[in-house]
């Protein structure tokens, strides 16, 4: 392999890794907090959680239209061209317009709170809750375009510390509120949570000094409107996703009990926080970067095949890992009363190999800002995935779901790749091929040998395979990175 590949190799591992040893502090703050909540409020505490949170999430997507994504491609263009100068003037539309929409999303929200409560919980007791958890949904927003701005300026460190500071200060101040206040304290720990988020990353927005420029809210809508234009494709993608994750939970509980939902909102979790922050430690530096190379085929298709190797190298020991305890995996997040979501995780983990190179590849569509194709894909794979997660669950329950997600994610996969080849001639290269295909057999050979009836042998045979894992990927992120060189620089870099 060229010194000039290996160094490519190496600069994605380097971005990959500062932003992994963050996230690896988030996983810690988030794991202490999940198992605070599973033993003071219990399942069903942990069900009405997740029940907020999805609609919160819901509704901030909406009320964002998708600016973070579309401002975090101007500023992306904006630096690079001018030395910037339009950094300022886009920085100040930003604030004004998420300003407008947050207040009118705020308003619809305490205006429909009772709707909220029924349609989620099935009853009007909640009302007063989305009342107050409108405070979320503005926090949530302002915080989105100041990360947005850190993103888009490059400023990863500084995004790196907003992450890690604000679970520590999360966790210190939130924690005692379930302690003391158990469930009464579930939407005062929401919106204390959000209010920290919003002042750590205003903090470091602020320290950037970025100039102040005097508008009106009518010129900066009309100024960036096809930057608004290009946000609402992405936010009614991205709602659309929300929206499937919401209806999946409000259906488990209307055909189950909320303790069921409680069970799947704490495996969605493991599936969706900790891993997607794995996802997120990636996209920091990758959407950035294949951005400014997307109407360049030959670089867009080796920065994709390069982060796929990469991502699927880092994640596949972990994977194998998860499967080889996952019984003692739950019982250390949650309680014992969770080990019930064994064959469920086993299965989604099997998918999340196919999921990350699935979500590499989908970035492409992202960074093209093809808003057409990304709604239409995003309606077919949404629909499906809540068609075979309620198949699923109505067949065989918890495992019924585990298993749809792997096999949504197998289509998820084969789909994403035949549609970026044939729309932008995005062509991957025979390693990824070769990476994926023994990641493929490792992690079916780990999550097969959950099934051997005796304890000993089980854990002997996973505990095996899972060393074998983690050789190949040192041994493969070696060959193409050269991991003397990467951390010679790693070393050097943080002298």
């Amino acid at each position: 392999m060229s010194h000039k590949s290996q160094a490519s190799y190496r600069a994605i591992l380097k971005a990959n890794s500062l932003f992994g040893s963050i996230q690896g502090f988030n996983i810690l703050f988030s794991l202490i907090k999940t198992k605070a909540i599973a033993l003071l409020l219990g399942v069903s505490g942990i069900g009405i959680l997740g029940l907020f949170n999805a609609t919160l999430a819901l509704i901030s997507e909406f009320a964002k239209l998708g600016l973070d994504t579309s401002a975090v491609k101007e500023l992306s263009f904006a630096l690079n061209k001018k030395n910037g100068e339009d950094v300022p003037e886009i920085v100040s539309a930003l604030n004004r317009i998420i300003i407008v929409f947050g207040v009118i999303v705020g308003v619809l929200m305490i205006v429909f709170s009772t709707v909220l409560s029924q349609f989620t919980f099935g009853n009007d007791s909640y009302k007063w809750s989305f009342v107050f958890l409108t405070l979320v949904i503005i926090f949530n927003l302002l915080t989105a375009v100041k990360l947005s701005i850190l993103q888009g300026l490059r400023q990863l460190k500084a995004l790196a510390k907003v992450n890690l500071v604000s679970s520590f200060l999360s966790l210190l101040f939130v924690l005692p509120l379930y302690y003391f206040l158990e469930f009464k304290g579930i939407v005062l720990a929401l919106i204390v949570s959000a209010f920290i988020n919003y002042l750590v990353s205003w903090y470091f927005v602020n320290k950037l000094a970025i100039k102040k420029v005097k508008q009106n809210s009518k010129k900066a809508f009309l100024k960036y409107k096809p930057m608004i234009k290009l946000g609402v494709m992405f936010s009614l993608s991205s709602v659309i996703a929300l929206a499937t994750v919401y209806l999946i939970r409000v259906t488990l509980g209307y055909l189950s009990t909320l303790e069921m939902v409680g069970f799947y909102t704490a495996g969605m979790l493991i599936l969706d926080a900790y891993f997607g922050l794995i996802y997120k430690a990636i996209q920091t530096d990758y959407f950035p970067r294949i951005s400014a190379i997307s109407h360049q085929k030959s670089k867009l298709s080796s920065a994709v095949s390069q982060q796929a190797i990469i991502g699927l190298l880092i994640i596949i020991p972990i994977l194998m890992l998860f499967m080889a305890f996952m019984p003692f995996v739950l019982e250390l997040l949650y309680t014992e009363k969770f080990t019930i979501l064994t064959r469920f995780m086993n299965w989604a983990l099997l998918g999340l190999l196919f999921k990350t190179a699935s979500w590499t590849i989908g970035i492409t569509i992202i960074a093209k800002a093809d808003t057409n194709l990304f709604i239409k894909t995003s309606i077919l794979f949404n629909s499906l995935f809540l068609t075979l997660s309620l198949l699923g669950f109505y067949f065989f329950s918890l495992e019924g779901v585990g298993f749809a997600y792997f096999v949504y994610y197998i289509f998820h996969f084969i789909g994403l790749m035949f549609i970026t080849k044939w729309r932008y001639q995005l062509k991957l290269n025979p390693t990824f091929s070769y990476v994926f295909l023994m990641g493929l057999l490792l992690c079916s050979l780990s999550f097969c040998s959950t099934f051997i009836d005796h304890s000993f042998y089980k854990y002997l045979a996973s505990i095996l395979l899972f060393f074998v894992g983690l050789a190949y990927s040192i041994y493969k992120l070696n060959a193409i990175a050269n991991l003397k060189l990467f951390f010679k620089s790693l070393f050097n870099t943080s002298k």
